[in-house]
């Protein structure tokens, strides 16, 4: 593997009209000193510690950086980083586009940010990788937007409602089953009136629209990674009985059936 960065997203047409845009990342990145110290840098960073040690300065406080720690920082917030450790190699990804400050700051991001979530590493790994089979950058956006809001979720925890924490990890649990609205809200301890607020409140989409959107990244994650699967195998594991169905709802969301989908993949490879 690599142990360099790529820039992605080049096209200003495709810039402009992205939300959100990878500007570089890296699966594998030898990371030395980072030095941001003065005025920051023009691009917000998710960075993912995958071996070795290093430090974080910011804020006039010193953070240990160790492996599966998670380091984010907004654009133009004064920084420093280096390795402590002859290795010290990281996973990472920046971004931009018009929605990311209001995303943050919707959830308050904080100017940097270390902490540890298993998850939230396996996303950042997977759009990275993705990045590299060739991904497009519509579907990158997706994918960062969802990881931002995951970010911000549990960032948030203490002050989310335990029920919707409880409902978005019910659908996150059973997504390949025949999910009900009375099922979550009942396993929330909520009325589904009020689990319909919450939703639009903090997600801004429906119960309904999030499972369809948790389904659809998990369709995109196997036509990527088991491209023998036949179509009418990944609808009936994601939670779609009807393949006619699936094939309408994907071409809906994501502007191309399952099939052109898994086409377009193995052009670009």
């Amino acid at each position: 593997m690599k142990h360099t960065f790529s820039y992605l997203c080049t096209d200003e047409r495709v810039r402009s009209y992205l939300p959100l845009f990878i500007h570089s990342y890296s699966q594998s990145y030898n990371q030395e000193i980072a030095d941001y110290s003065y005025k920051g840098i023009f691009v917000h960073h998710i960075i993912l510690v995958l071996d070795g040690k290093g430090e974080v300065k910011a804020d006039n406080k010193l953070t240990s950086l160790t492996k599966g720690k998670i380091l984010f920082y907004r654009a133009d917030y004064p920084i420093k980083y280096y390795n402590t450790s002859e290795v010290f190699r990281t996973c990472f990804l920046t971004f931009q586009g018009i929605a990311s400050l209001p995303l943050l700051d919707f959830y308050n991001f904080p100017g940097y940010l270390v902490f540890e979530n298993d998850r939230i590493a396996h996303q950042l790994m997977d759009i990275c990788k993705a990045a590299d089979s060739g991904t497009r950058d519509e579907i990158l956006s997706s994918r960062v937007y969802t990881l931002i809001n995951d970010i911000g979720i549990l960032l948030n925890s203490d002050s989310l409602p335990r029920s919707f924490e409880k409902a978005v990890s019910y659908i996150r649990s059973n997504y390949y089953k025949d999910v009900s609205i009375s099922e979550i809200s009942k396993y929330a301890g909520i009325s589904e009136s009020l689990l319909f607020k919450q939703f639009k409140k903090i997600m801004g989409v429906t119960p309904s629209v999030y499972i369809t959107q948790v389904r659809l990244n998990w369709a995109k994650h196997f036509l990527e990674t088991s491209p023998d699967t036949s179509i009418s195998e990944i609808a009936q594991n994601i939670g779609f009985s009807n393949t006619s169905y699936f094939i309408e709802t994907f071409k809906k969301y994501e502007s191309m059936t399952p099939l052109q989908y898994k086409k377009y993949l193995s052009k670009i490879k």
